[in-house]
């Protein structure tokens, strides 16, 4: 029974010895096809930054492995969106306010320039908040609706200018002023 237990022990240390050595073998099967190396991106002369802004020339590489794998090397760091929105003081008539609502486009009201993406607007408040309800911005087009009944005076429409941003550009959100003078 001895021999029994001692041939079993033995053979149990036989095998765990040699079970990180079969481990190794299947690990290091392809190992002459297999290559995984660090490296400094900027070592790489596409992804190099040589103007130094912080950003890659080319940002977008892709490298294909021996597999057909491919790795896709990007440049993660987004600059800020170069959203330019001021807001604009327009005159509406009180008489044409008395019979039905008045539209007025985003271009006469809000001027937008250098965004970087989807552009969409949203009504941010009235300084007047009882006329809030006068108000209306369409998300898409910036369309400000003046809605029928709406009574004489100078209004204050805070509208946010939001740009959406890409991929190599952060979303924005500019407030803007839009200064409504009814007479």
């Amino acid at each position: 029974m001895r021999r029994t237990v001692l041939g079993i022990l033995l053979a149990m240390v036989m095998i765990f010895a040699c079970m990180p050595q079969m481990v190794m073998a299947a690990q290091t099967e392809n190992a002459d096809r297999i290559r995984l190396v660090y490296t400094n991106t900027n070592n790489i002369s596409d992804i190099k930054d040589t103007d130094g802004d912080g950003r890659a020339v080319n940002p977008n590489i892709v490298i294909n492995d021996i597999y057909g794998c491919k790795l896709n090397i990007t440049d993660l760091i987004k600059e800020n969106n170069t959203l330019k929105a001021s807001g604009r003081t327009v005159k509406v008539r009180a008489k044409a306010l008395k019979k039905r609502a008045k539209t007025i486009a985003r271009k006469k009201a809000i001027t937008v320039s250098k965004a970087r993406g989807d552009v969409s607007y949203e009504l941010a408040g009235v300084t007047k908040r009882q006329y809030g309800k006068f108000f209306k911005v369409d998300l898409m087009t910036g369309k400000i609706t003046l809605k029928k009944g709406l009574k004489k005076g100078n209004y204050k429409v805070k509208v946010n200018v939001m740009a959406e941003g890409n991929a190599g550009y952060r979303a924005m959100t500019k407030p803007v002023t839009v200064t409504m003078k009814v007479k």
